[in-house]
Order: structure tokens, then C-alpha cells, then sequence
């Protein structure tokens, strides 16, 4: 599987070091050449962000996906009711890049899960990426998480490894600035080629989904409000639905990490324990169990489908 891995990272890098637009190259979605041998796979990458505060940020977010993301791309932004310079800054991103940007408006903050399930509900693409603001890609990254797909048809979701997160997708000490961190997140690639492992649980910071899981499972469930512990409830079912997730440990982005709720720590722990308590409502579990115990609960089918539109993903929950 790791030379497999690594031969669909390195058509893929190919493709990027080619590309230059739609008409230039072939686009036909194809993993495959007719040898046998992996060929790069060209198919829509669509980003999905939503964004609340952070307007200096948001733009160093954009400019690294321009520099470091070279094929097919729709970059979706969510303008979850944030304030007039956030607002300002968006609309000169999508005046400066009409061709593959777009913007929804959202005049107050619907919260991270309904504001990625928007973006998601308008999105084109085959591969497709939910992502905070406050994250700045490297070189490649999209094409060497998306290698991972045609390694397995039930590989669903594929995240990177990144300095600030509370998950196995960590990597501690990490020793670079800003300006380095293109030549470090090589270094890192260098070291751990073709690393790949299975996981019980992504965070959305940086998440790539496939098409076919999306259509499967839906989008995030609104019920998570501003967010925590959507991608968590995400992963359930994903997994209960028999797809794998994968951590690309040869991987590396920055994620800033808390931007729209440093100002207010009180309401960060108050909303993330009140969502851990909806988590264990909704599934019926307690969360001290392994998560062996959680992955092989008979709940019924009709709970893992989140539908896009909000109303829809609600109404379940109306009489409850």
C-alpha cells in the first residue's frame, strides 16, 4: 500500500508541476493510466471555509491555498455573519479570483457545521475539504491526502498532521515560523514518505472528504451549534457506515489554532462541554467507554444521513 501511496503522491505532484488551467491539461478524473500504473487525479478539488473573525488571518489562509494548491480548485467562503473588515477582506479575495471563488453571505453566524454543510451543499467537487480560517497549507498538500483515496473504496476521510490540535493528529515541538514552514512541511514529507494509518477520529480544522461519503452520510449535524464535537459525531458515522479515516502522517499544515474563541475562553469551555453532553445524548453512550464499545453500538441506520439543508438536518430533532 505505501508504494501505491507514494507513486499516486508523486503523478500527482507531477500534475501540479504541469498544470497551468482546465484546457491545458486533461482532465478526466482518472487514477489510473492504461499501463496499470497510478495516474494523477485531476477531478474538481472543492475548499470549503467558513469564517467569523480573523480578517488578517482568512487572507494568509487564501494566499497559501493560491501558492501551494495547482490543479482543477472552487474555493467556497462562508461569510458566517462576521464584521465589516472580515467582509471587506472576503470580497476582494472573490473580485481579485471570480473564477474560483464564491462567496455566501450569512447575516448572523449559523455556526461551523451548518456554515461547512452550505458550502458543501453548493460544492462540485470529487475531493472535498472543509477547513478552518486559521490554517495555512504547504506545498502539495491536497495532492498527497488525495492520493489516499484510490488506495481503498472505503477510505471516506483523509486529515494531516499539524502543530495545534487535541488529537493523534499532533505533532509536538515543532520548530519553524511562518516564513520556514513551506521548507519544514518538505523536510517532514521527507522523512515520513508514504506514512499512512488508520483512525477513530479527524478533527475538521483540515478534513478531505470523499464525494461518495458525502452522498452517503450528509453533511455536519446543526444540532453542534457553534461547533465542537460535530467532527467527532462526523467520524461515528462515518465509521458506522464502513468507511475507514485515514491521518496522513507525511502531511504537515499550520493551524493558528482557537482564533474565534481566544477573547473568550469561559464560553469555549462552557460550549464544549454542553456539546460533549449533546454528543452522549444523541448516541445513547458514555463517553468514558473505549471507543470499541462506541464503534459497535446497534443504533439505526436513519442516523447517520445529515441532510445540507439545515431545516431538513433539524427536523428530527423537533419533537425530541
Amino acid at each position: 500500500m505505501r508504494n501505491l501511496y507514494l507513486a499516486q503522491q508523486e503523478a500527482n505532484q507531477w500534475y501540479e508541476q504541469v498544470y497551468q488551467d482546465p484546457d491545458t491539461v486533461p482532465r478526466d478524473d482518472s487514477d489510473t493510466t492504461s499501463t496499470g500504473r497510478p495516474g494523477p487525479q485531476t477531478g474538481l478539488l472543492s475548499i470549503v471555509m467558513p469564517v467569523w473573525t480573523g480578517g488578517e488571518i482568512t487572507k494568509q489562509a487564501l494566499q497559501a491555498i493560491l501558492d501551494h494548491t495547482h490543479r482543477p480548485l472552487e474555493i467556497i467562503i462562508i461569510d458566517n455573519g462576521s464584521d465589516m473588515k472580515v467582509r471587506v477582506a472576503i470580497d476582494d479575495f472573490l473580485r481579485l479570483h471570480p473564477a474560483i471563488a464564491r462567496v455566501i453571505h450569512n447575516e448572523t453566524n449559523r455556526g461551523y457545521p451548518a456554515a461547512c454543510n452550505q458550502g458543501l451543499q453548493v460544492s462540485q467537487g470529487r475531493y472535498l475539504v472543509v477547513m478552518n480560517n486559521d490554517v495555512l497549507v504547504t506545498p502539495y498538500w491536497a495532492s498527497r491526502m488525495m492520493a489516499a483515496f484510490p488506495l481503498d473504496a472505503g477510505i471516506g476521510a483523509v486529515g494531516p498532521r499539524t502543530n495545534y490540535v487535541y488529537s493523534a493528529q499532533l505533532v509536538q515541538d515543532c520548530d519553524y515560523n511562518v516564513s520556514t514552514l513551506g521548507a519544514w512541511a518538505e523536510d517532514w514529507h521527507a522523512v515520513h514518505a508514504g506514512t499512512l494509518r488508520t483512525t477513530t477520529r479527524l478533527i475538521s480544522f483540515l478534513m478531505m472528504i470523499s464525494r461518495e461519503m458525502l452522498d452517503r452520510i450528509g453533511g455536519f449535524d446543526p444540532v453542534f451549534g457553534l461547533g465542537n464535537y460535530d467532527d467527532d459525531d462526523y467520524c461515528l458515522r462515518a465509521r458506522l457506515a464502513g468507511y475507514q479515516l485515514l491521518i496522513a502522517d507525511d502531511v504537515f499544515v499550520h493551524h493558528y489554532g482557537s482564533v474565534s474563541f481566544n477573547k473568550n475562553l469561559a464560553a469555549f469551555s462552557g460550549l464544549l462541554g454542553k456539546n460533549r453532553e449533546v454528543f452522549a445524548a444523541k448516541w445513547g453512550i458514555d463517553l468514558q467507554c473505549p471507543s470499541e464499545q462506541v464503534i459497535s453500538l446497534d443504533r439505526a441506520q436513519n442516523n447517520l444521513y445529515i441532510p445540507l439543508q439545515m431545516s431538513e438536518a433539524l427536523s428530527g430533532y423537533k419533537n425530541e
